[in-house]
């Protein structure tokens, strides 16, 4: 998953960032960088389905997924971002984490989605229309949801700060949030090996790996052509596993820093459970820096230094992408048809 993006780097709303943006500007080593930039299509966002690929622009969201008799069934809705909605969501961080919430909000509808109609064509004849969803289905879909996010706050938050604190790192906030984040990281690269072993993951990840192909194409200026596609690789640094990594990074920071204003003025946490409740709520402001990062890695990937920068990002999309066979191609190249 990629976040689409609008407008320019900084919003002009915010006197601050807009100076400091005109001094990016000025700088003469970044303006061959900007002026190159400048000549991008409107970069795209995307997200691999179950058996199909999602693509969203500025105004249309749009999925295409390969039903099992071979034909590709297709939705595309015209869309208004939230932050074009209400303007203050527009300013720096908050964009980030506001662009975060809503993109899974998005990508769980869609796929949801393609999920029933693979539930469709496990069930019945191909090409029936799949019905909608009665209450207690959605209920219990929901349930499921609850549950999988309990979990993920468990296993990616809870546990790295119950390792970190039963290696006596309680007192040195740097340390403990610094193991606390390798633990974390550990997991996540841990866990995505693990599902990259299962087959309907792996297949997911080939779609995952078309999406990219066929976005890198265009925003390299040669359209929506399978063909042109092909030739590009299927990693990108503005990719939601690139995000994930940066948002550790950035997790590492922000909660040494505030755990160590806590701990002058209010004293060490009482327990691990008040740390994460602490935690948790730091989530949006990560999020909207992570964001914030992810897309100046992307502006400026040609720079060597930032080149270093995103290469871990790229080597975890290693395992989260992989090469698509031309049937997935054709898929993602007519998902970013449908936004066009």
């Amino acid at each position: 998953m990629k976040f689409s993006e609008e407008g320019d780097l900084i919003p002009l709303s915010s006197d601050f960032f807009y100076i400091l943006y005109i001094m990016i500007n000025k700088n003469f080593l970044l303006l061959p960088v900007l002026m190159a930039e400048s000549n991008r299509p409107d970069p795209m966002g995307g997200q691999a389905l179950i058996e199909g690929v999602l693509m969203r622009s500025k105004t249309k969201l749009g999925a295409s997924v390969r039903r099992k008799d071979g034909s590709i069934d297709s939705k595309v809705e015209d869309y208004v971002p939230w932050r074009n909605k209400y303007p203050v969501l527009k300013l720096f961080v908050v964009r980030g984490a506001v662009s975060l919430f809503e993109s899974l909000s998005v990508g769980m509808r869609y796929l949801s989605w393609s999920g029933e109609l693979a539930e469709a064509d496990s069930n019945k004849e191909p090409g029936k229309e799949v019905k909608e969803k009665g209450k207690m289905e959605k209920a219990a879909n929901g349930l499921v949801l609850t549950l999988s996010l309990l979990a993920g706050v468990l296993l990616f938050m809870y546990v790295p700060i119950l390792s970190a604190g039963a290696l006596g790192l309680k007192e040195n906030p740097f340390y403990f949030n610094l193991t606390a984040g390798a633990i974390r990281i550990a997991i996540f690269v841990g866990y995505i090996a693990a599902i990259s072993l299962m087959k309907d993951v792996r297949r997911v990840f080939e779609y995952h790996g078309a999406e990219h192909k066929s976005i890198l194409a265009y925003e390299a200026g040669e359209g929506a052509d399978a063909a042109a596609a092909r030739k590009y690789p299927t990693l990108h640094p503005r990719c939601g596993t690139s995000f994930m990594f940066i948002a550790g990074m950035a997790c590492v920071v922000v909660f040494a820093f505030i755990d160590t204003a806590i701990a002058n003025y209010f004293g060490n946490y009482a327990s691990g459970l008040h740390r994460l409740v602490v935690h948790l709520a730091l989530v949006p402001l990560v999020s909207g820096i992570s964001f914030e990062i992810l897309r100046l890695s992307d502006r400026f990937r040609t720079v060597p230094g930032v080149r270093l920068l995103i290469l871990p990002g790229l080597l975890l999309q290693r395992i989260t992408t992989r090469e698509p066979d031309d049937s997935e191609l054709e898929i993602a190249v007519q998902s970013l048809k449908n936004v066009l």
